[in-house]
């Protein structure tokens, strides 16, 4: 087991959980290799910090040997781990990567003022992810007027509730007597979204109503016992440790139904978060999410002539393909950065070509062409676009749905999955959003 000095030596290195930004606070080799592109242009500079990837894809983006070499160079890492061995070393590494994702994300949300959360977080979504929630809610309300039907009282837990998107929904579909016989619990890490999304429970109903300022990690460790990184400082004013420590230890088979929206792709690790949602569910509990998933971060370098990108990319019958997705979220970020249609029609004439595709180096080849086709905002964006650097990130934790399944059957549920609002052999981004339901098995 690695010590704490290690795992602190390990993410002051990586410019974990300190008041300056990770770009300063970190050693500039490893934040080199971890933001190749931080210091270039718009929009390359949008690809942000691989360890947002899912980890399952980390060695096909990141050189974890180099950053080792460059860990090593520290006299008291080195020492360490001549007393631990290497083992203790990757260990930590990997554990501290996830948190430096989770770092990034406080990193941008602290520097979002109010009105840009308000705008982009905590007014409700439109378009697809509104058509998710609602397709999201029926599942999770059915179980929860089960439970009431058969206790009386029910409990449910919005994971990353934003503003309430994706709750809201759900409670809309229970009737007046059983949202006052419901007991609900928010996660976010944002003030706006929780006290918007308590007021608009609160406006339709519902008595009780938690709140837990925390990120998916801090909670979910806590929940399951296991240990944290020293966080030395906090951005966003997170409960304290002692603090959430209490309230997750309380919630341990206590929850009827857990839902989340277009959340759990922020983690880089989704495991720990599965596993802490296992134990805060009761028997026979059940979860409800959506969430973005397509393989286009999977490896740098796409072939897209590759045959197995043409199998669907989970078995269920309306499911995309992954070339599907590919295209989709492809063209998805240039419309998120701003650019005009005619910037997704020369992207998608390179994509008709086939071979061998690098989005990066796709961005750096067509700059010249890409710059004339950049709108005036017009979307919920419009606030952020304002401010280059409060632009949408490229690299999040969108995985493969089939990853999702793998854990949450392995700790102890069975699931099923749709993908209600795709269209396969098109280019539409419903192609890139799945639902999926679960429910714990009783032994």
């Amino acid at each position: 087991m690695a010590s704490r000095a290690l795992e602190r030596m390990v993410s002051k290195e990586l410019g974990v959980y300190s008041r300056k930004p990770i770009l300063e606070a970190g050693n500039p080799a490893i934040n080199e290799l971890l933001r190749p592109n931080a210091r270039d242009a718009f929009p390359l500079n949008r690809f942000h910090d691989y360890s947002r990837l899912p980890m399952e894809h980390w060695r096909e983006w990141i050189d974890f040997d180099a950053i080792t070499a460059e860990l090593m160079k520290n006299k008291r890492i080195s020492k360490l781990v001549e007393i631990e061995g290497s083992a203790a070393l990757e260990k930590t590494l990997k554990e501290v990567m996830n948190w430096r994702a989770m770092t990034s994300y406080e990193e941008e949300w602290s520097n979002r003022t109010g009105a840009e959360i308000k705008k982009s977080v905590v007014e409700p979504s439109k378009g697809l992810p509104a058509d998710a929630n609602e397709e999201n809610a029926k599942g999770a309300a059915k179980d929860l007027h089960d439970r009431i039907a058969e206790r009386g009282n029910a409990s449910l837990m919005d994971l990353g509730c934003g503003g309430g998107g994706t709750i809201i929904p759900v409670i809309a579909e229970l009737y007046p007597e059983e949202r006052r016989k419901l007991d609900v619990h928010l996660v976010d890490v944002t003030n706006a979204g929780l006290k918007e999304t308590k007021r608009k429970l609160k406006a339709m109903g519902v008595r009780n109503v938690k709140t837990y300022k925390t990120n998916f990690y801090e909670l979910a460790y806590r929940v399951i016992g296991a240990k944290t990184p020293p966080r030395l400082f906090n951005p966003l004013r997170l409960l304290s440790g002692v603090a959430l420590g209490k309230k997750a230890r309380a919630l341990r088979g206590k929850l009827d139904v857990i839902v989340s929206g277009a959340a759990l792709h922020h983690a880089a690790d989704v495991e720990p978060i599965f596993k802490a949602v296992s134990e805060m569910t009761r028997k026979d509990g059940t979860v409800h999410l959506f969430d973005w998933g397509h393989s286009r971060t999977e490896t740098q370098t796409i072939n897209l002539n590759d045959p197995r990108l043409k199998e669907k990319v989970y078995p269920v019958a309306n499911a995309p393909s992954h070339l599907d997705t590919i295209r989709a979220m492809s063209q998805t970020w240039l419309s998120l950065w701003g650019y005009a249609p005619e910037a997704k029609e020369l992207l998608v004439k390179r994509l008709n070509q086939g071979g061998e595709f690098n989005f990066a180096e796709w961005l750096t080849e067509n700059k010249a062409r890409l710059e004339p086709l950049r709108e005036k905002p017009k979307s919920r964006f419009r606030l952020l676009r304002k401010k280059e650097g409060y632009l949408p990130w490229c690299m999040e934790g969108h995985r493969n749905p089939a990853e999702y399944v793998r854990l949450l059957e392995k700790y102890g549920f069975k699931t099923e999955t749709s993908y209600p609002l795709a269209r396969p052999g098109t280019d539409h981004t419903g192609n890139m959003l799945y639902l999926m339901s679960a429910k714990k098995k009783s032994a």
